[in-house]
């Protein structure tokens, strides 16, 4: 019930705190990480290259890719702009997604976060910290009933968690006080920690 709006929410998070084309390359592979922004070496090499794939789109679909991850248009601008309903506007821009969503994109984007989680393993090693990068909360190691309620509102990854305030743990269904210690003491291991109010 509740894991929709936390996705929706958290996917837009990402789109406005990213510049483009990073914005659009993390919603088409739907698991961005807060880090990757800083990593100007890989912009320069990978994502020239993707950005040949959105190229490849064709003009209604390349505007409306530019209106909503570039200039961070609402659907309602895009749609007086273009003359056309907001449904439209969606459908035209689910679309687009779906065709960088090919394999070539895939293996372009999975590059730059093969070469960041490298990076990035040696950051948490140094750290102390255990490596949480690309992991599912498989290898948290819950009990059934804290890994069903994570896995209910939407939180699949470890990382997921650092975008979840202590607020929105608490009112996950099924998260008892119990399961909400187990949790936080679990995403300390991986650096990731809660203010208790």
């Amino acid at each position: 019930m509740e894991e929709k709006p936390i996705r929706l929410q958290k996917r837009m998070k990402m789109r406005h705190r990213y510049p483009y084309p990073w914005n659009l390359a993390f919603d088409v592979i739907t698991h961005p990480d807060k880090d990757y922004e800083n990593q100007t070496e890989l912009y320069e090499v990978y994502i020239p290259k993707f950005l040949e794939c959105v190229n490849q789109l064709n003009e209604r679909e390349q505007t409306i890719i530019h209106y909503r991850f570039a200039e961070l248009r609402t659907c309602e601008e895009c749609q007086k702009l273009l003359h056309i309903t907001r449904e439209r506007v969606r459908q035209i821009e689910s679309k687009a997604i779906r065709k960088l969503k090919c394999k070539k994109c895939q293996f372009l984007v999975g590059s730059i976060i093969k070469s960041l989680e490298e990076k990035n393993e040696e950051t948490d090693q140094q750290s102390g910290y255990k490596n949480s990068h690309g992991k599912t909360i498989d290898h948290m190691e819950l009990s059934i009933r804290s890994y069903n309620a994570l896995k209910r509102g939407g939180i699949n990854y470890i990382d997921d968690l650092r975008e979840c305030s202590l607020m929105d743990l608490q009112n996950l269904r099924n998260m008892g006080i119990k399961s909400l210690h187990e949790v936080i003491d679990k995403a300390a291991q991986y650096g990731i920690k809660y203010e208790w109010q």
